[in-house]
């Protein structure tokens, strides 16, 4: 089981990752349905994705109805569902919203906030996918110090610790993998720029397919202008939709509190990753041990997705309770407006 005969000339299982198999999901449907197809995966993961932007938004104080929101809005993304054609990149963007969430309950302290999240950071370790497990304790321990101050780093550090211990099969065979890896060697510029969020395509988080199309209906023309660096003819994330309601109810929620502007930042920072060499990220995040391998900024488009949908559940709550129908139906329309006018520029463009 430690060794996959049927690619290349053979190569470790579980150090590359990218199969999750100790996953906790993967280890219980192991005993309970082991001849289970991967439709069986692909399923439990997107509602985990769901249940785990639900809980992360309870434990930010909202609404059950507001975080309801949050859990449709990341669970029925255009990113979580274009994921789901890699196993284990879904796994790491089901299993990172849990891990906020421990991370928050440390911030709440919560008498097993740390076993919560040493529980979960191990999970996100064993998904294989570091990129998301990076991402993941981040902006829980930014939440955590935005909530708590220097009183949460010493709980924060610890689960850290013990979680990437529990992890530490996945993480250390991995780490002995990398080095004998091409990417040991650096990603070319070309590579990066390649799989990367290009900006024509930033119309499409409220309009879905219209520049990557739709099932039986492809828009390569219309990708081809929105990506002019165009080599494989599609692009790394299918979809990056997240729709004009999320956007709208979550801008009611920026600078409502602390927690509303890490978010907020969090979002930006990832919008911005995802952009790479043609925002200028690539000039930092090249040069950041480990995070410099990553090949796909695209996929950061990811939590920026879920930092919006708990921006929106902070403002279905404000929504709610402030009565606000018209301020939102500003901004929705200002987003709508704007999108267009955006939109009509890059498909107009020679």
């Amino acid at each position: 089981p430690l060794w996959n005969p049927h690619e290349a000339f053979g190569i470790p299982l579980l150090a590359q990752q990218m199969y999750g198999a100790l996953h906790p999901v993967s280890v219980a449907m192991a005993f309970i349905v082991p001849d289970a197809g991967m439709d069986t995966f692909i399923v439990l993961y997107v509602a985990l994705a769901a249940a785990g932007a639900t809980v992360a938004a309870r434990q930010l104080g909202t609404s059950w109805t507001a975080a309801t929101v949050a859990g449709f809005a990341y669970g029925a993304s255009g990113y979580v569902l274009s994921m789901t054609s890699v196993i284990h990149y879904l796994g790491g963007a089901s299993t990172a919203p849990f891990v906020v969430a421990a991370f928050l309950a440390i911030a709440q302290r919560h008498r097993h906030g740390v076993l919560l999240a040493s529980l979960s950071v191990g999970a996100s370790a064993l998904a294989g996918e570091p990129q998301w497990l990076i991402v993941s304790v981040v902006l829980g321990g930014a939440l955590v110090l935005a909530r708590r101050g220097r009183d949460g780093v010493a709980p924060l550090v610890i689960s850290i610790v013990i979680g990437g211990a529990l992890g530490s099969l996945q993480l250390l065979s991995g780490w002995a993998y990398f080095r004998e890896s091409q990417r040991a060697a650096g990603v070319a510029l070309e590579e990066r720029t390649v799989w990367t969020l290009f900006p024509g395509r930033l119309f499409e988080l409220l309009a879905p397919g219209i520049f990557v199309g739709l099932p039986g209906a492809p828009a390569p023309a219309a990708y081809a202008a929105a990506a002019p660096n165009l080599r494989y003819g599609i692009p790394f994330v299918s979809s990056i939709f997240i729709g004009l309601f999320t956007f709208g109810v979550g801008v009611l929620a920026i600078r409502r509190n602390a927690l509303a502007l890490t978010l907020t930042f969090g979002a930006g920072i990832a919008l911005w990753l995802s952009l790479g060499p043609i925002a200028g990220a690539d000039l930092v995040a090249r040069h950041i041990p480990v995070w410099g391998a990553f090949r796909y900024p695209e996929k950061l488009i990811g939590p920026f997705t879920l930092c919006v949908a708990w921006l929106a559940a902070l403002g279905a709550d404000r929504l709610q309770d402030e009565g606000a129908p018209r301020r939102f139906a500003v901004v929705c329309g200002c987003l709508l407006v704007a999108a267009l006018i955006f939109g009509l520029t890059v498909i107009a463009r020679p």
